[in-house]
């Protein structure tokens, strides 16, 4: 370590042996009497020790402050070693704020995954009381569990490709009705279960987007419109001046809620109520909204239901 300090007062050492030389080489060029060297010499080499020495014990502080992350700019002498520290403040900053990112990421991803295997239970655990209590499972029963299954198994797949969601994404042109039409049949349990009667108003519009994407926000908010209506009740799917639609005639949402619905785990008062809720649904729904340039908003009223509203006009492939 001590080493590595000394390292430091070459640079200083060397210049005090260019003065002697210069001053012997002065001697040299006037016929001066060369005992004027060793007086030059013992005069100054205390000097020539003390300048090391401030500059090693500046460097050991520097390295120091460096090594505790306290990095100040004015710490520096010259104008080159107050840039370096500028920049080394920097990035010191940045990887904290990195850090303090990455940090918030794994807290929110652990306590999801959390959530994620409590509600994985629900449909398992169903499927268990169902072979237990008979040997013959109605065929409906048992598929109502594993769209549920598969349901929350996809949403937990698509939370985890949101952290790579540029290399997972192609832009194609699709037609809006088809793909509604698509996903209400591959969700039909959901909306069979409760008798809800769907009204679908969509025109032939064609979309540029990602498909794969499309196809999650559609679902989340069509899954979402029937985990939370009564029997019986309607769904509307409708289109009008660029703007897709989903009403439903649920629960609704209080409007202390409503702001906070697209936040990362927030279940609010009906996922207190009801359960089955991860609260990540929306929040994904908003960050891959953001990426394709969908405009997402939602009115609700409690005890009135809820419309959902998205902006297609900047993805229309006209």
């Amino acid at each position: 370590m001590i080493r590595k300090y000394l390292a430091d007062c070459w640079s200083t050492l060397i210049v005090y042996l260019f003065c002697v030389a210069v001053f012997a080489l002065f001697c040299v060029l006037y016929d001066l009497k060369f005992s004027l060297i060793g007086d030059f010499v013992r005069f100054t080499w205390l000097v020539a020790v003390g300048v090391a020495f401030f500059k090693t014990v500046r460097t050991f502080r520097i390295l120091r402050r460096i090594e505790n992350g306290n990095i100040d700019e004015s710490f520096g002498r010259t104008l080159v070693e107050r840039e370096f520290l500028r920049k080394l403040s920097e990035e010191k900053d940045n990887l904290n704020q990195r850090a303090q990112k990455l940090e918030q990421e794994f807290k929110e991803r652990y306590d999801y995954l959390i959530v994620w295997s409590h509600e994985m239970k629900t449909p398992l655990t169903a499927l268990k009381l169902m072979a237990d209590a008979a040997d013959v499972v109605d065929s409906s029963r048992v598929q109502k569990q594993v769209d549920n299954a598969e349901y929350q198994l996809n949403l937990l797949l698509n939370y985890e490709r949101l952290s790579d969601f540029n290399h997972d994404i192609e832009f194609v042109s699709i037609d809006l009705l088809e793909l509604v039409q698509q996903i209400l049949r591959e969700n039909m349990t959901f909306f069979v279960d409760k008798n809800l009667t769907l009204d679908v108003a969509v025109p032939h519009k064609r979309l540029l987007t990602d498909k794969k994407w499309m196809s999650f926000i559609l679902e989340q908010i069509l899954v979402n419109a029937s985990k939370y209506s009564a029997p019986h009740q309607q769904i509307m799917i409708g289109y009008d001046d660029g703007v897709l639609f989903i009403q439903d005639e649920g629960i609704g949402i209080s409007q202390s809620d409503l702001p906070k619905i697209f936040e990362a785990g927030f279940t609010g008062e009906n996922g207190r109520k009801h359960g089955a809720a991860t609260g990540m649904g929306l929040y994904i729904v908003k960050r891959v909204s953001e990426f394709l340039k969908i405009d997402v908003a939602v009115d609700s009223k409690l005890g009135a239901g809820t419309v959902v509203r998205l902006d297609l006009n900047r993805i229309l492939d006209l």
